[in-house]
């Protein structure tokens, strides 16, 4: 199927849908004291931090149960480092789970089954691989490094910005492996890689695959702009949107008809929206500062905290929010 008609079915089901639980997306931006936190919005509404405040880059949330993996924000003393923050409600407080806390290591990505997860490491390179493993209570297992130089030949440029297949057994990634920072498709042990974009005077980044698996939305950076494209996973030439703005880090939302992104609008703000596949803008969610590196909640995520926003923040003065009441039903 072509890209153009992939574009249309999705169109044409969100021009038809009539229904949608309220819309939620965690992000990371700019608090009231100028630190750059993990955050949380429901569209329409004020956006939030998550917790009493955890400063962090790309929180992911893992499927089903509302724990958030992202990573630290480096300093000129400690590198980037993975954590890990579960269900909040039963006092859960941010770990490590670094595979070497050395090094850098961010851009985390959650399998779709939430066992296991993608990131960047410099851990047997500067210029950095991608990894993979299985997240266990002591730290990470079964650890592999899915773009290891062949040959024994070290990369100049580094590997970045994962994403899981819908179905697990891929994963797309940004890669300088062909010449120039493009997209390429991995089977998830490493193994068949293919170029799916090809690189030139311009830099493609944040893969999202869509959730049918169809489509990949990336950012293409261009000495005069960064723009959002999309591409058929199967390969052939991409199309871009006509946005108001340089566009940052596309994610599908769970019905596949939209996207959220990040874009610069002409006020100079930097704001996330959520768009159509054809670039219309359906809301600008408004937020001094800069904001970054958005996902949507999920429904099942949503449902496993029982209430939309139960276990993705503390109340204001860092108490635990109260458990809501259960009806005589069930849960």
């Amino acid at each position: 199927m072509t890209l153009a008609r992939l574009i249309l079915l999705a169109l044409g089901a969100l021009a038809t849908s009539t229904t949608r639980a309220a819309d939620a997306l965690v992000f990371d931006g700019i608090d009231a004291q100028g630190a750059r936190v993990l955050m949380r919005v429901e569209v329409g509404a004020e956006p939030e931090r998550i917790g009493a405040g955890i400063e962090g880059r790309r929180p992911r949330l893992r499927p089903g149960d509302g724990a958030i993996a992202y990573h630290s924000i480096a300093t000129d003393f400690e590198p980037a480092r993975l954590m890990l923050v579960g269900d909040m409600r039963r006092g859960a407080l941010p770990r490590e789970i670094s595979l070497d806390r050395w090094v850098q290591e961010r851009e985390v990505a959650w399998s779709p089954d939430g066992r296991r997860i993608a990131f960047h490491s410099q851990h047997h390179e500067a210029a950095g691989d991608i990894f993979v493993a299985e997240v266990g209570a002591g730290g990470l297992l079964g650890v592999i490094n899915l773009t290891a130089p062949s040959g024994g030949h070290m990369m100049i440029e580094p590997d970045v910005t994962p994403d899981w297949s819908p179905n697990g057994q891929q994963i797309v990634l940004t890669s300088y492996r062909g010449g120039g920072a493009a997209l390429w498709i991995f089977d998830a042990d490493g193994r068949h890689p293919r170029q799916l974009t090809q690189g030139g005077g311009f830099g493609d980044y944040f893969p999202a695959w869509s959730p049918d698996g169809q489509l990949v939305a990336f950012q293409r950076n261009a000495p005069t702009r960064n723009r959002i494209g999309l591409v058929a996973a199967g390969g052939g030439e991409p199309m871009f949107l006509d946005l108001p703005g340089n566009a940052y880090q596309p994610a599908f939302s769970p019905d596949g008809q939209r996207l959220a992104v990040a874009i610069t609008f002409p006020d100079g703000e930097r704001d996330l929206a959520i768009i159509t596949l054809d670039g219309q803008v359906l809301h600008r969610i408004n937020h001094p500062g800069d904001d970054q590196n958005p996902q949507w909640v999920t429904p099942a995520a949503a449902q496993n905290c029982l209430r939309d926003r139960a276990c993705l923040r503390l109340n204001g003065d860092g108490q635990r929010p109260p458990m809501p009441a259960l009806s005589g039903r069930g849960r």
